[in-house]
């Protein structure tokens, strides 16, 4: 059975009706709390439980201004959990919607990043066809992505690398899905500026992304035009690709493309050494 709302739910998950999942056990947790005129668990280690913890008090305040918006985010979260575990993206992305228009961003920037950051994720899956690639739809994620990164606190470095990461690809798509890439510097600048930030974030041990799509997505930027634009994409260039054969997944490439990649390290190196 499905709950239609969140009285629904509640009423259900405490007939046992309805499995919990995470959203609803931190719900559940805080109106025992509250039932028994307990201060409150201590939340401080996860900026996104403590916010719902804080969205569930709002739901069972006597504020009727903050009662019914707190609901709606709340089964908005728990129906978006629920759609990741059955992998409907346009599920996720419609509740995410519902909880951007329900939420105070300012009061709650971490949870409201979080949606952001859930239609940045998607909407690039949604934006390519057989008829090629909808660079609005690719827009709409960018800016999801953006609006994210600039909500997010600097102490949620996995959650800003992660946005920084689908930004660099959403912005790459762009740049090179228009009809002259000439056109799109800035959405080539964008492309780097968060890419580069993503490999240094993996490169403090901050992010555990796919090194080899973000380095790949890099240097398409860097190398668009065969050979680096200026020293200091030469520069970066190299960075990328030293650091990229020192990983994992550069020890573990194809030994063709190794070799490609090393050969390209020392031709950038021995240009450099040159003047």
């Amino acid at each position: 059975m499905t709950p239609a709302d969140f009285d629904d739910l509640i009423v259900m998950l405490m007939q046992g009706e309805v499995e919990p999942n995470g959203t609803d056990m931190i719900v559940l947790l805080r109106a025992r709390e509250l039932a028994h005129g307990e201060t409150g668990s201590d939340w401080s280690g996860s900026s996104m439980i403590a916010e719902i913890a804080a969205l569930a008090d709002q739901a069972f305040s006597d504020d009727p201004a903050e009662i019914q918006p707190a609901r709606e985010v709340l089964f908005a979260l728990r129906q978006s959990e629920a759609s990741d575990a059955a992998d409907d993206r346009e599920e996720g992305i419609r509740q995410s919607k519902t909880i951007l228009g329900h939420i105070d961003a300012a009061r709650f920037p971490v949870t409201a990043a979080g949606a952001h950051l859930k239609l940045g994720g998607a909407l690039p899956r949604l934006s390519w066809s057989d008829d090629g690639v909808d660079r609005s739809v690719l827009r709409q994620a960018a800016g999801h992505l953006e609006s994210a990164l600039a909500l997010l606190p600097n102490e949620e470095a996995d959650l800003r690398a992660m946005a920084r990461y689908n930004a660099a690809l959403a912005y790459r798509d762009l740049w090179q899905s228009g009809d002259e890439w000439e056109d799109d510097d800035d959405d080539r600048g964008k492309a780097l500026e968060h890419g580069l930030a993503v490999l240094a974030a993996m490169d403090r041990g901050e992010f555990s992304g796919d090194r080899s799509t973000m380095s790949r997505a890099v240097l398409a930027v860097l190398m668009a035009d065969g050979e680096p634009r200026d020293p200091q994409a030469r520069e970066q260039t190299i960075a990328v690709l030293q650091t990229w054969l020192a990983s994992r997944e550069g020890k573990s490439l194809p030994r063709t493309e190794r070799r490609a990649l090393k050969e390209a390290r020392d031709h950038l190196i021995t240009r450099r050494d040159r003047g």
